[in-house]
């Protein structure tokens, strides 16, 4: 059977960078556990910043690694269960929720932040493998939303009577 979303590929754009994604943190996640590591890898970059940081608002997690707040509150409670990480009122504002690293949240970051070379190079052959500068293609794409946004273009194709 064909892939649907390869026939529209266009349309479904970000259906395929997601599967991209995916699959680069799921064959991420096969090495590190061949490492010993227990933290799932959508979770590395929130464990190094924390490791860098220490104890963060969620918000400023959040602004860190480029997610939402209701997916880092949720990227926050599966590292909670996992005892790598706690959280606890802000001192100086109770709204708002400090998380840290526990003792094993330290270690598991410190391992982590040492596979990053590794890592970054495994990607970078298979980026030059591949022909392409991906990442340098992401910014672009981001800058050209930022000047204008894929929901005002979409707003402005069907104004001129484009489905």
């Amino acid at each position: 059977m064909s892939d649907f979303v390869l026939q529209h590929r266009l349309a479904f754009t970000a259906n395929l960078l997601r599967r991209l994604s995916d699959r680069i943190v799921d064959e991420c996640d096969v090495w590190l556990a061949g490492q010993g590591f227990t933290a799932p890898g959508r979770t590395a970059s929130t464990l190094m910043l924390l490791l860098e940081r220490g104890p963060t608002p969620i918000t400023e997690i959040a602004a860190g690694i480029g997610f939402s707040h209701p997916f880092v509150v949720r990227l926050v409670e599966s590292l909670e269960a996992l005892k790598f990480v706690d959280s606890r009122q802000d001192p100086r504002d109770g709204r708002r929720r400090l998380v840290g690293l526990t003792p094993v949240g330290v270690l598991e970051a410190e391992r982590i932040q040492r596979t990053r070379d590794a890592v970054g190079a495994a990607l970078a052959e298979v980026l030059e493998e591949a022909g392409v500068d991906l990442l340098a293609d992401i910014e672009t794409v981001n800058r050209a939303l930022d000047r204008r946004s894929l929901d005002r273009r979409l707003a402005e194709l069907t104004e001129e009577g484009e489905p």
